[in-house]
């Protein structure tokens, strides 16, 4: 003889009138010392076993799943997403990282949707009311990239960027060294010979 033994289970057609009433197998087991994977393989035999979806569906109109978030298949109403939609915003505002310097020495910030913001870009923005061009630069007159004062800061293109840079590079003496390419290489700037 191969194979487990056939557990008999004598009164199964009226666990299955209970399960078509809207008991869980769970429930239906609770009473009795039948394993509950052994009924759900009974019932799936005998084709009364629920799909998962109109399982969810029972288990949320009976209460049992108070309090979860929905799951696929399961329409929410628009008060509960409306809910679920300001405790989101909620957790993105309590658990914001705030504000650190970044590797290039800029200030930059999270809050809420917005994540590592450049503070010069979001101060000039708001200040002149739109969005940056793709083909405009934020420069801070002084040098410093950490004074974010509206009165340091000043909107360039790249190409006119660049330039001012190399000029204040140009008086100072210092230079930047060209590889075998004629292209500037990423060296630290030195002094003129």
């Amino acid at each position: 003889m191969s194979g487990k033994p056939k557990i008999e289970i004598e009164n199964l057609d009226a666990l299955i009138d209970r399960y078509n009433g809207g008991e869980s197998v769970a429930d239906i087991c609770k009473g009795t010392d039948i394993n509950p994977a052994t009924l759900r393989r009974r019932f799936l035999k005998v084709g009364v076993m629920r799909n998962s979806r109109s399982a969810i569906r029972l288990a949320f109109i009976s209460g049992k799943m108070n309090g979860r978030k929905t799951r696929k298949g399961v329409h929410a109403s628009e008060k509960t997403k409306q809910i679920l939609r300001e405790n989101a915003l909620q957790r993105a505002q309590t658990k914001a990282r705030g504000w650190r310097i970044n590797s290039c020495g800029y200030a930059e910030f999270t809050r809420g949707d917005l994540q590592n913001v450049l503070v010069h870009r979001f101060v000039v923005e708001a200040h002149i009311g739109r969005k940056l061009l793709p083909t405009e630069c934020v420069h801070h007159i002084d040098g410093n990239k950490l004074n974010n004062d509206i009165s340091n800061l000043e909107i360039m293109t790249f190409e006119k960027h660049a330039k001012v840079h190399r000029l204040e590079e140009a008086a100072l003496g210092l230079i930047r060294k060209r590889d075998a390419y004629g292209r500037f290489g990423k060296e630290k700037l030195c002094k003129k010979l």
